[in-house]
Parts: structure tokens; C-alpha cells; sequence
């Protein structure tokens, strides 16, 4: 089993005050189908494995690469080098991935990515949980599973309000009582891919459509807040962000 790994949108701000500290969660299915699935409450964590040798603790700088393969080996993605440019996100930190451990091997991860999210009018605090794998030998053992409720008792360790999941396997998670709610899908193209995809404008119009220069990032960063601002579930992106990405 396992939802999309996604490294994005890791941009934090300061969660409005005055609202429900209430847990929910939700999860995305692929984009050929956008369903999501919410639950209202996190349920205890339960210690029960069908392999009791299987350890589940918080991931360490020295098995990043331990956890690329094995979401290679799940995913097919990602490569070395763009997982070594997620880890250097803005306030990325290594023990917010979850990871379960067989002795030396690791066998399943689950990455805890703290976010903020514009929402009717004011930030609301975000756990997405991405790169939720286990290896294929270890499957139908309640790894998968503890893992999500350590994730979601992460969650609200640190504080956030709602939890999401883009999930290739829906059906793993409609059976643990996340509800499904729909929602628009994101696809991840190169620059290149979306320029080949646009009408070009008109030389009357006046309009260039181009790659973003550098000298240009504060009047990106200005013009997202303002219309993200408007946009429900758009991610708060930090200056510092815009830079990494």
C-alpha cells in the first residue's frame, strides 16, 4: 500500500486564533477520480503488529537513503537527486517521517509535512501525510495502519487542525473511517511541459507568457498571497519558500 510521496507546499505561517482545535482527516484520491475522506476524531494508537519484531520510531538523517529506496521502490519516484532537494525544504525536519523498522531494514515510512492552508478567511494549521509505504514483503501485517495513527497522533503533537492524504489506494483508508469529500487534483508538470500545453497570446495583446526570472521572486510571492488568500486549501508559501522552490 502507499499514498504519493510530495515534498511541496511545506510552507508554515502562524494559525488564526479562535477556532476548534477539533481533529479531522483527509485523504485524496488520484487525479482520474478526486475523491477525499474525512474523520472527526483520532482513535488511540494501538501497539499490535503480526510481526512483533517490527519497531516503529521517528526516522534520522542517516536513513534518508534508506527511505528514498524504499519509496522508489513503491513509487517509482523519487529520484536521488529530487529527494535530496526535498530535504533541504525550509523547515524540514527528518523526525517528522515515521518509519518502521524490521532489525536494520527499513520496511515502512510515513511522512508527517506541516503546513498552513488559507481557509474561510483565516490560516488553519496542516498535516499532510506523503510517502505513506510499505515495503511489498511486509504488507497485510497492520504496518501500514499503525503507521497512519502515528502519523495523525503527530498531527496533533503538533497542533493541526485537519490531516491529508493523496491516496493511490483509497479503499485502505475508507476502510479505517476516513470519510470521502471531493476535491480538484494538482498534476506536477516541468515548465517546459506547461509552456507546450498554453496558447500563445497574440503579439496585439500585449501578453508574454515565460519562465519566471529571479529578480521577479518578491512580486511571485506578493501576487500568490493575493489570490491564494481567496483560494480554500491553497498553502501558505513563505518568501524562504518561494526561494527553495
Amino acid at each position: 500500500m502507499g499514498s504519493r510521496p510530495d515534498a511541496r507546499d511545506q510552507g508554515r505561517g502562524n494559525p488564526t486564533s479562535g477556532q476548534s482545535a477539533r481533529m479531522a482527516s483527509v485523504a485524496a484520491q488520484s487525479p482520474t477520480r478526486p475523491v477525499r475522506f474525512v474523520k472527526a476524531q483520532q482513535q488511540p494508537v494501538s501497539s499490535r503488529l503480526a510481526d512483533t519484531r517490527v519497531q516503529l520510531g521517528h526516522a534520522c538523517l542517516g536513513q534518508h537513503l534508506a527511505i528514498q529506496q524504499l519509496l522508489l521502490s513503491v513509487f517509482h519516484y523519487p529520484t536521488l537527486d529530487t529527494f535530496l532537494e526535498w530535504i533541504e525544504a525550509p523547515g524540514y525536519r527528518p523526525e517528522n517521517r515515521i518509519v518502521a523498522m524490521h532489525g536494520m531494514r527499513l520496511v515502512g515510512h510515513v511522512h508527517v509535512v506541516l503546513q498552513q492552508w488559507h481557509w474561510a478567511g483565516g490560516v488553519v494549521p496542516v498535516a499532510h501525510l506523503a510517502g505513506v509505504a510499505t515495503a511489498a514483503p511486509y504488507r497485510g501485517q497492520g504496518i501500514g495502519t499503525l503507521l497512519v495513527q502515528h502519523a495523525l497522533a503527530k498531527a496533533q503533537e503538533e497542533k493541526a487542525w485537519v490531516a491529508v492524504v493523496h491516496a493511490a489506494h483509497p479503499e485502505f483508508f475508507l476502510r479505517r473511517g476516513w470519510l470521502a469529500v471531493p476535491g480538484k487534483q494538482g498534476w506536477r508538470l516541468t515548465p517546459r511541459d506547461l509552456l507546450a500545453q498554453l496558447p500563445q497570446p497574440s503579439q496585439a495583446s500585449g501578453w508574454t507568457i515565460r519562465p519566471w526570472r529571479q529578480l521577479e521572486l518578491e512580486g511571485l510571492h506578493r501576487l500568490y498571497e493575493q489570490t491564494s488568500r481567496f483560494c480554500p486549501g491553497a498553502a501558505v508559501r513563505t518568501l524562504e519558500f518561494w526561494q527553495w522552490l
